[in-house]
């Protein structure tokens, strides 16, 4: 049957949508399709051709409606990406203690939770080598850099003065976090509460520390357990990251890395911290290497002094830590003559150090040396070496103390499987277990070191800070300080070691699990307690 052939009209070439190509006719282009029978559809609209452009007519929004829908769904992106990037670099933000820590809990659990501190501590470090970094933003962000506004001196009204600085608050981030100084701008950066970093431990030459899964979470209880055995890159390694952040500052300001060093820029009545910040402290912890044997006491003096000779020249403070209780031996040199001996070593290295604010000398203890003739020993030691400081205190490796604070939970809180690996695992646990029995040895040295005449020299900026502090100091010319370490979450807790004999608080575990904004947050109870205690006369209650 032959085929009916179609004439070529304009209107069904519109409807077929058909173009005809450059260099053939429409005869011959066309041809093959219209052998083919028209599909009904086809048919049809063919039939009524007007159909189908009344449809698509309907269904066409007008130009202006188009703009606005665009408009809007333009201006909910652009706003939602910068909702995103003020709350998500905002460490005031809910998300810092809400969303962020819980998340990295769930990626990285119990058994990776080393691999979440480093992924943490590198994400915090890029994003401020970015230029984008977590931060306070109802304050200018603390930074080295001599032409960047500078941070508030007192944001708080929780000021106080350390070590002859004036710095913004007793708050501080211990070593720990930052063990190799991979992100210490970052960390100033995350508050202006920040009064001092302190970074390490570093050992003379690098080691691996302990081998194996080395760090783990206890949730139900909010502490932590580790066994590091100070994994160290090296003390030439973190001078070289020191000595890189001197000569950046010196060639922003047009001035000599000595001059840096020396604390002579800015030039005005309070020296530049090695900090590199004004009204921030950086403290630098030391430690011996573990082939050195604890029993080689001239071996262990030259590791620490060798210490203080490659890193003195960029800190404010060097802490020396004799108390870990994942290195085997260190802590018997918390006995009174090797301790006397490392301490006057290092105190006479960090007086020779080429800078002309020499940094002072802290030394971290153990809480677990705790009875009356050990803390008289260190106590001793201090006095006789010329400490300046005394970290109160490090892990706890005595079970029997986790073990009762454990069973002060409701049955059920702690999972039997937290608290069989916390009463049985090796290694030295931190967080609130740590707390009470923290606060009752920082009133004991306290007390220890005012009876033998080494009072503190406690100064603040506030008159309600300095009626917080514990009375019965005293005043002296060979001050020596306490510094409050172990379980501090909040406001309460600081300002209770405050009152019980401590200069400053550190702030460790309590951010593992309360995010980047917990030392803004403290900070901000403190100041709503020193407010209240000052309406009140400033009275020690």
């Amino acid at each position: 049957m032959p085929v009916a052939r179609l004439p070529i009209t304009p209107r069904l070439r519109n409807s077929l949508c058909l173009r005809q190509p450059a260099g053939r006719t429409l005869t011959t282009w066309t041809a093959p399709l219209l052998r083919t029978p028209l599909r009904p559809r086809l048919q049809a609209s063919i039939a009524n051709p007007t159909s189908q452009r009344q449809i698509g007519t309907k269904a066409k929004r007008s130009p202006t409606a188009q703009k606005f829908r665009n408009a809007i769904v333009s201006t909910s992106i652009v706003g939602g990406i910068i909702a995103g990037y003020v709350l998500g670099t905002d460490t005031r933000s809910a998300i810092h203690q809400y969303v962020v820590p819980p998340l990295l809990r769930l990626v990285f659990p119990d058994t990776s939770a080393e691999a979440a501190h480093t992924v943490g501590v590198t994400a915090l470090s890029r994003l401020h080598s970015l230029g984008i970094p977590l931060h306070d933003r109802s304050f200018a962000t603390p930074t080295a850099d001599p032409n960047a506004p500078p941070a508030p001196a007192n944001p708080f009204g929780i000021a106080i003065e350390l070590f002859g600085h004036p710095i913004a608050s007793p708050l501080m981030i211990p070593a720990g976090l930052d063990k190799h100084g991979d992100a210490i701008d970052a960390l100033y950066a995350i508050s202006p509460a920040v009064g001092l970093v302190e970074i390490g431990c570093v050992t003379p030459k690098p080691q691996p520390g302990n081998p194996g899964t080395r760090v783990w979470r206890l949730p139900g209880s909010e502490g932590m357990l580790n066994r590091y055995g100070f994994n160290s890159v090296g003390s030439e390694a973190v001078a070289r990251k020191l000595r890189n952040r001197v000569r950046q500052y010196a060639k922003k300001a047009g001035v000599s890395e000595q001059d840096v060093l020396d604390g002579l820029y800015p030039e005005n009545t309070t020296p530049l911290p090695a900090s590199l910040i004004p009204g921030r402290l950086f403290a630098v912890q030391i430690g011996k290497n573990a082939s050195t044997p604890a029993t080689d006491l001239e071996a262990v003096v030259r590791d620490y002094k060798s210490c203080v000779e490659v890193l003195g020249p960029y800190a404010d403070v060097i802490v020396v830590n004799v108390s870990s209780p994942n290195t085997p031996g260190l802590r018997t040199l918390q006995a009174r003559e090797p301790l006397t001996r490392i301490l006057s070593e290092v105190v006479d290295a960090a007086n020779k150090v080429g800078r002309r604010i020499k940094p002072k000398v802290v030394v971290k203890v153990s809480p677990d040396e705790d009875t009356d003739a050990q803390v008289a020993d260190i106590v001793h030691a201090i006095g006789k070496a010329g400490v300046s400081g005394v970290i109160v205190g490090n892990t706890t490796s005595r079970k029997s103390d986790v073990k009762k604070y454990l069973d002060t939970f409701p049955e059920g809180r702690i999972k039997i499987a937290e608290r069989k690996f916390a009463e049985e695992e090796l290694g030295g646990v931190s967080g609130p277990v740590l707390y009470p029995r923290m606060l009752t040895l920082v009133e004991r040295y306290r007390n220890e070191l005012d009876r033998v005449g080494l009072w503190e020299k406690f100064e603040a900026a506030q008159p309600t800070i300095e009626g917080l502090q514990k009375e019965g100091s005293g005043r002296g010319d060979r001050g020596v300080v306490v510094l409050a370490s172990g379980g501090i979450r909040d406001g309460k807790g600081a300002i209770e070691a405050m009152k019980r004999g401590a200069g400053g608080a550190f702030i460790y575990t309590g951010m593992v699990y309360g995010g980047v904004g917990t030392i803004g947050r403290v900070a901000r109870e403190m100041a709503q307690i020193v407010q209240a205690e000052g309406r009140r006369g400033g009275k020690n209650e």
